[in-house]
């Protein structure tokens, strides 16, 4: 009788077990390029020279992403980090470009 007892827990269990699933937010998806004042750019204009070129209103979103998240890497990035000012243009180089990306994603995630 003991033995049909655990046959039967463990015939639950295994059951119980596999109907179990991870629930796990969908991530969101960018549909179309953000405005950026009255241009369609995100903020983005390009590459001059090995570097990313911002807009203004990209290098001060890029500073509020900095103080949210930007303890979040190794070693923890500060306020205009990889940003150079040449010929009235503000241009980041890549490493620092793939962090931007990272942490804006982060933030459209809501992490």
């Amino acid at each position: 009788m003991r033995k049909i007892y655990i046959v039967l827990i463990a015939v639950v269990l295994c059951i119980g077990f596999s109907s179990c699933e991870t629930i796990r937010p969908k991530p969101v998806l960018a549909q179309e390029i953000a405005w950026d004042g009255t241009n369609q750019n995100a903020g983005f204009l390009g590459f001059y020279k090995e570097n990313a070129v911002l807009s203004s209103n990209l290098l001060s979103r890029y500073n509020i992403l900095i103080t949210k998240y930007g303890g979040k890497f190794i070693p923890p990035i500060k306020t205009n980090s990889g940003i150079t000012f040449s010929d009235g243009k503000v241009l980041m180089d890549k490493e620092h470009l793939e962090k931007l990306i990272i942490m804006s994603q982060w933030q459209r995630n809501g992490r």
